[in-house]
């Protein structure tokens, strides 16, 4: 499996010059019938630059431009790091590629950024991949050695705020490609491979107050802009992947803990596409790739040999969905959709995240004046954190328990006592100031002045409190 890996990685590096150049369209009785139904996909190096990092994108079909910023905005749109509502952010990602196939080939994502002042935010991240431990043979069958081919990006963003809701950013990118780790291709001495980028990034959000309080967001990044690439002085370089990226999001705040946020990205590489050639090898259709960075990146939105109606396939559609339960669970989908004959990458993604610190959040929403006062303040957050610190339970009952809570540290000295009581038959008094099983507010008041309440002002069977929790616990062993 591995010499075949390698000699396929030895096939895509010798042909990496020559993709732009050589086409096998050369019969010109079909020549017509490759412009209206050929399959042109536009080849670039350092494909790891497109790939999905982190869980979170990768789980919505790949949106970005425009999604909630994080700390792995710097590889989507730079500019959305201006409004990340934390000082600082850090992200790892570790993505094993391609299991089923080879058990070693691995991807891993670092990324992080850091609020200079309300207008100035500083980000790098560091993304690796590696291909694994692969047998290198000559093309006698003699082996040559085992190495491990492996790529990377170093990336530094600046993003700045332009107003209360426009950002801008600028990212430069160093890659370094090392697939042949220096073998000879053919007669074809080959060595690393370096390039330098840029992203230039914008970014704009806004509010809505309309039935529910939502916001909407617009995003832009121009990626990967920067010097071609070459695997050895002898093939002609190749493009970086250079990408241009769109979206939109639009979220819905049902309250202040639950939202969903809506998500659309376009993307285009800004790359030439393959024209047909004739036997010759003159151009019957389509323009020559053979061209400069900048020249190629205009001459993309309308070189393709099939006109506009292929230039609109090259064009490639990701949406996705998020959906955040209390500020603690995060339910994703996306779908992605690439044309048949540039790709035909179309897939369905699913994922879900959970998230541990609300209390931190609520309170930097609270000092920032992010949050209606009569919805969150200090009082409530600081009545919550007491109950977190009792079970984290009485935050989210969809969260598991956790052994080391107070709560079953509680039940643990109740049980200790109990059983070196047992023989004098000792009572035992336990009080609970918080988190009894109770009626509702409604329930409560109505009761007292005399009226009938309804069922509904009751209390949930499935609500968590400690009471119930202590007691079931106590009774499964035995008291």
């Amino acid at each position: 499996m591995k010499k075949a890996l390698f000699l396929l990685l030895l096939s895509s590096v010798s042909m990496l010059g020559f993709a732009q150049l050589n086409n096998p369209n050369a019969d010109v009785d079909w020549l017509s019938g490759k412009v209206e139904n050929g399959n042109r996909i536009i080849s670039t190096g350092v494909p790891l630059l497109l790939i999905a990092p982190d869980s979170r994108a990768g789980a919505m079909g790949d949106v970005g431009a425009a999604s909630k910023p994080d700390a792995n905005s710097i590889h989507w749109n730079a500019a959305k790091l201006s409004f990340t509502e934390k000082k600082a952010g850090l992200s790892f990602s570790y993505t094993p590629w391609l299991r089923q196939i080879v058990s070693d080939i691995k991807l891993m994502y670092l990324s992080g950024y850091y609020k200079i002042d309300d207008r100035s935010t500083v980000g790098g991240s560091l993304t690796y991949f590696s291909l694994g431990s692969i047998d290198f043979f000559s093309e006698e069958g003699i082996s040559t050695g085992t190495y491990k081919p492996n790529e990377f990006a170093f990336d530094l963003a600046y993003s700045m705020k332009l107003s209360n809701n426009l950002s801008l950013s600028l990212t430069g990118r160093y890659i370094r490609s090392d697939l042949t780790q220096g073998q000879n291709v053919g007669t074809t001495q080959t060595h690393a491979a370096n390039a330098a980028a840029a992203d230039l990034g914008l970014y704009y959000q806004n509010k809505l107050n309309i039935d529910l309080p939502s916001e909407y967001a617009f995003g832009l990044q121009i990626s990967n802009l920067g010097t071609k690439i070459s695997y050895s002085d002898n093939m002609e370089s190749s493009f970086l992947p250079a990408n241009l990226r769109l979206g939109g999001r639009y979220t819905m705040d049902f309250d202040q803990f639950n939202n969903l946020s809506l998500m659309v990205d376009l993307n285009k590489l800004l790359v030439p596409t393959p024209p047909v050639y004739n036997e010759d090898g003159s151009i019957y259709a389509g323009m020559d790739p053979n061209v400069g960075i900048l020249q190629g990146a205009i001459q993309s939105f309308y070189d393709a040999p099939n006109g506009l109606k292929e230039e609109m396939q090259e064009i490639s559609l990701s949406v996705g969905a998020e959906y955040w339960y209390n500020k603690v669970l995060a339910v994703r989908a996306g779908y992605f959709y690439e044309a048949k004959n540039k790709g035909a990458r179309q897939y369905l993604t699913v994922g879900a995240g959970l998230r541990y610190n609300v209390i931190s959040e609520r309170a930097a929403a609270v000092h920032n004046k992010q949050v209606d006062p009569t919805v969150d303040n200090m009082l409530k957050i600081t009545s919550d954190g007491r109950k977190l610190g009792l079970d984290q339970r009485l935050i989210n009952p969809l969260l598991p328990d956790d052994p080391s809570s107070k709560v079953n540290a509680c039940v643990g000295n109740i049980l200790r006592i109990w059983e070196a009581g047992q023989e004098d038959k000792l009572t035992q008094l336990v009080f609970c100031d918080i988190s009894t099983p109770k009626g509702t507010g409604v329930a409560t008041a109505k009761q007292t002045e005399g009226e009938p309440f309804l069922a509904d002002d009751l209390p949930q069977e499935n609500t968590f409190n400690v009471y119930d929790d202590i007691r079931e616990k106590l009774i499964a062993h035995g008291v």
